[in-house]
This record gives structure tokens, sequence and C-alpha cells, in this order.
């Protein structure tokens, strides 16, 4: 496997100007976050199930920091 594989650090990736990530299922919800938080990838390739729980999560994080900025 190893001679296979082909890998580059975080900067240099950061330098590339499409990072497309693929991924699917609920249980890839946190890591997609993290990735695209990240910087690691740009563009995200999912399945409805995902993208509908990603979004369910970015949506109560954005509600939970509105609360805490009312107080």
């Amino acid at each position: 496997m190893d001679e296979r594989t082909i890998a580059i650090g975080d900067e240099d990736m950061k330098g590339i100007p499409d990072r497309i990530g693929v991924s699917g299922g609920r249980h890839k919800v946190r890591p997609n976050i993290g990735a695209a938080r990240s910087g690691l990838i740009n563009v995200l390739i999912t399945d409805h199930a995902a993208a509908t729980e990603m979004l369910g999560v970015l949506e109560s994080e954005e509600s939970a920091t509105s609360s805490n900025n009312e107080v």
C-alpha cells in the first residue's frame, strides 16, 4: 500500500485550488465539518443524509452561539 500512496503536508495541500473530499454517511458528519473548517477540503461530495445532518449541526451551533452572545 505504501508504494501506491502519495502524501503532502497540510500547507502544501492548502495551496491546491480545488481540494475535494468524498465521504458519505451520518457517522462522517463531524469529520466532514472538521475537514472543511480546517481548510483541508473546499469541496465536499456527500450523500443527502450526511448533508442534512451537517446542516443541522451547523444550525444548532449557530443558534447556541447567538444565544450566548445575547446574555
